[in-house]
């Protein structure tokens, strides 16, 4: 007889279905967590990886060096971030003094201290070396106290052995001198004899002396009276010579010579002078209308109507270049021509005082001073030599006399730069050796200017300023 199987039939069926269904719904609702759980997790590691790689990426994590720092960092029982971070502030302190700021400050401050491109170790060997020097001089320096105190000591040793036998000295000396204060004491009552004596007799002195001084007053004032009536009696002689004495005629005023012919095509002139007339190739006149002679104010500005240079010359005649003329007044033959350092027949002797400004840019120089000597050497005068002067001074007058003067007698022109400044007195109170010198020297050059013209008017000799000196030798612009 068959056996009837238990869950053979549809039921059975219904519940396996029915078990599969709901494992089939588990696993997937276990699925669609999983999955969402993984894209999470994904999600989130992807974020850790991009977090940590701003850190530090994969390759640099595995490198010795990352390695290596992360081994001291958990050995430290800190972060490899917190060790850098402490790092950092560390260089930053050593560099600044301070754990604060930027990697950029702290370069900037490098840059300051002047380590500019270059690692820091290499900057500092100078600083290195230069405190291994500081440190061997300190050395050396110690050293060399020792010895002083060494040096101290023996002279501290010295002095007290000084000192003992210098009290038994002293003793000596007061036993000495107790003995002196004696014989002083006797000394004295002489002198004080003898000083009794001396006031009588420099009473006695004092007494002739004033009858003395009194007849000598007496003397004097009489003496004073015949000078002044010596003096009134010279002024007077004086009066008399030079009311009979003809006047000299001004040499600077007088014609050298004259114009024989002119070729205006060609711009020259022909002259009475030559060769044997001491005529020098250079020489310039000033050329003068005939009737109106030789005139020149004293500033130079009315001068001749035209200046000529020698450029040719044969034994009695030469010719000459116009280089300087009016339209409105030409050259014409008979016209008169002069140069005052020129003369045919005597050298005339010339005393050159002060700066000169030959090319009028306004600054007078020395070097001018010595051009202008040049010329009137060059053209027949004689500059009045300074040791010469002071010889023949010294001849005439004695050398008391001769070092008070400036002209020798025999001067013929007196030829005067720019006249000094006058001088202003030194403000109170200045201290400035540079200022006070300067005063000094400028208070000496107006002295000796006033001096020279005083002495130049006393001995009548013509005083020629600068422009007038050039407008005088035919002087034009370029000249020189």
């Amino acid at each position: 007889m068959a056996v009837r199987r238990v869950g053979q039939g549809p039921s059975g069926l219904v519940y396996i279905l029915i078990v599969f269904v709901f494992l089939f719904l588990t696993t997937l609702g276990l699925s669609i967590l999983f999955y969402s759980q993984r894209e999470e997790s994904a999600k989130k590691a992807t974020e850790a990886q991009q977090k940590l790689e701003q850190f530090a990426t994969s390759r640099e994590l595995v490198e010795p060096e990352t390695v290596r720092m992360l081994g001291l960092a958990k050995e430290n029982g800190r972060t490899l971030l917190r060790d850098l971070q402490t790092e950092r502030e560390n260089l930053i302190r050593l560099i600044t003094g301070s754990g604060e700021g930027s990697i950029e400050q702290a370069r900037q401050a490098l840059k300051e201290s002047g380590i500019v491109d270059k690692p820091v170790t290499e900057a500092m060997k100078p600083l290195l070396a230069d405190l291994k020097k500081a440190n061997d001089r300190i050395a050396q320096l110690e050293g060399q106290i020792e010895a002083r105190k060494n040096e101290l000591t023996t002279l501290k040793n010295q002095y007290e052995q000084a000192q003992s036998e210098g009290e038994q000295k002293i003793t000596e000396l007061n036993t000495r001198i107790d003995k002196y204060q004696g014989d002083y004491n006797a000394y004295q009552k002489d002198v004080d004899a003898q000083r009794a004596d001396i006031a009588k007799r420099l009473e006695d002195s004092q007494s002739r002396a004033a009858a003395e001084i009194r007849q000598r007053d007496n003397e004097i004032k009489r003496l004073e009276n015949e000078l002044t009536k010596a003096s009134l009696r010279i002024k007077e002689l004086i009066s008399t010579i030079t009311k009979d004495t003809p006047k000299v005629p001004d040499a600077s005023q007088q014609a050298d010579g004259r114009v024989v012919s002119v070729n205006p095509d060609d711009n020259l002139v022909y002259i009475n002078l030559g060769q044997t007339d001491h005529l020098v190739l250079g020489m310039t006149f000033e050329v003068f209308d005939a009737d109106r002679g030789v005139q020149v104010d004293e500033l130079g500005d009315l001068r001749g109507k035209a200046s000529i240079e020698v450029v040719d010359m044969d034994a009695v005649t030469a010719t000459c270049r116009i280089a300087r003329s009016s339209y409105s007044r030409p050259v014409l033959a008979e016209d008169l021509i002069a140069n005052i350092v020129y003369d045919k027949d005597r050298r005339y002797k010339f005393y050159v005082f002060g700066d000169f400004d030959l090319d009028g840019d306004g600054k007078a120089t020395l070097a001018d001073h010595d051009q202008v000597q040049n010329l009137i050497t060059k053209w027949g005068g004689d500059v009045i030599d300074p040791r010469d002067r002071e010889r023949r001074l010294t001849a005439l007058l004695g050398k008391d006399v001769a070092s008070k003067n400036i002209l020798p007698l025999d001067t013929d022109f007196v030829i005067v730069g720019e006249e000094p400044e006058l001088p202003q007195p030194v403000p109170p109170g200045t201290r400035d050796p540079q200022v006070i010198k300067a005063a000094i020297q400028a208070k000496q050059k107006w002295d000796a200017y006033i001096q020279l013209r005083n002495e130049a008017n006393s001995l009548s000799v013509p005083i020629i300023s600068q422009n007038r000196f050039l407008a005088l030798i035919g002087y034009y612009k370029n000249k020189l």
